[in-house]
């Protein structure tokens, strides 16, 4: 998905079958639980030991009910960070002011470098003509800038409210954009790009996969190409 709002990247799941206990039938899982949570849920469930040196957990104990505190054993989901250009389908729109990205805090849900899209209901019937959803999620809305977001997941699942400027999240705000500019800082250099960087900046320049050796390439380009002078010095 492109996009990082709710709609693009949220999936629902259930659980059933006879290891579920019969308090936990029936009843909603309010936790913050990742993909990467599956395999050691699964494992949880099966009596496997679950490997040390994981980023996920299991969920197994709060799916059933034996434990409730916390809400999670996860308090944070790093959903993308992107540094690089956004690819649509009238080209590449360059991310030189800050990474893409969001992170969810608890409740809180941090999105940066984003279009407001708005937010669509899903269709009632196959042929509900109130419906208009958005056909191409890979076309930028042209009469957009992009923005940064911070939501209330659980009181605004739809995202309708950004609570970006409001003064009293101001400090978890601020955390959670550290944070995330943390990590975009201590992103590892993508391996398609090590065998030759103006390889890549001719794609950033062009949009196009083509010849590039005798090109002229801009040194400030090369300079600033990841956001980072230092990651180039690596190369």
């Amino acid at each position: 998905k492109h996009f990082l709002f709710e709609g693009g990247i949220k999936v629902r799941a259930f659980v059933g079958g006879p290891a579920l206990p019969e308090k936990a039938r029936g009843t909603r899982y309010q936790g913050l639980m990742h993909i990467s949570d599956l395999m050691p849920t699964i494992l949880d469930v099966a009596g496997v030991e679950i490997p040390h040196g994981l980023d996920s957990s299991s969920h197994w104990k709060w799916l059933t009910g034996d434990r409730i505190h916390p809400a999670s054993p996860r308090n944070e989901i790093i959903h993308n960070v992107d540094l690089w250009s956004f690819p649509t389908d009238v080209g590449l729109i360059e991310m030189d002011d800050g990474p893409r990205g969001a992170l969810r805090w608890g409740d809180l849900k941090l999105i940066t470098r984003m279009w407001p899209l708005g937010w669509y209901k899903p269709p009632l019937t196959d042929d509900d003509s109130d419906n208009e959803g958005i056909e191409d999620c890979n076309s930028a809305p042209d009469q957009y800038a992009v923005s940064d977001f911070l939501f209330n997941i659980t009181a605004d699942p739809e995202e309708k409210h950004n609570l970006y400027y409001i003064d009293a999240l101001s400090e978890v705000r601020d955390a959670m954009m550290e944070r995330l500019l943390f990590i975009a800082g201590n992103m590892s250099t993508p391996s398609w790009s090590l065998s030759d960087p103006d390889c890549v900046l001719y794609w950033k320049e062009t949009g196009f996969i083509s010849p590039w050796q005798g090109v002229y390439i801009d040194a400030g380009d090369r300079d600033n190409m990841w956001g980072k002078p230092s990651m180039l010095e690596e190369l």
